[in-house]
């Protein structure tokens, strides 16, 4: 718990405990896990966001590897939205990073009201 803080401290102050309460609270969608997702999901992270579920129909592939930090060589193949979540959970293990290798567009409506 003491780590947790240290990490988040100066957001903290930044932002004020109520707002940081609420920010730490809140329900975060992050779809895709590629260059982009994995820059969002590891700053989500270490921001103490601890709500996270993640959205990737893609799997890793060798091209990747030179842009997308949180994959490596023995991730290839593997879902990026899995692999995303288990590597990204390292930086808080406090954080629920819930992963689905899935199109969002196979979601019904009902879910994105959870966000």
């Amino acid at each position: 718990m003491a780590e947790k803080m240290e990490r988040c401290r100066d957001l903290q102050l930044l932002v004020g405990g109520d707002l940081f309460t609420k920010l730490t609270h809140c329900k975060i969608l992050v779809v895709g896990a590629g260059g982009i997702g994995c820059e969002l999901l590891k700053n989500l992270v270490l921001s103490g966001f601890l709500d996270i579920v993640i959205v990737d129909l893609d799997t890793i592939d060798l091209s990747n590897l030179n842009r997308q930090f949180l994959f490596q060589k023995q991730h290839i193949s593997k879902s990026k939205a899995h692999v995303a979540r288990e590597s990204a959970s390292k930086f808080n293990p406090e954080a629920k990073i819930v992963s689905h290798h899935s199109s969002f567009y196979f979601f019904h409506s009902s879910f994105f009201l959870y966000f």
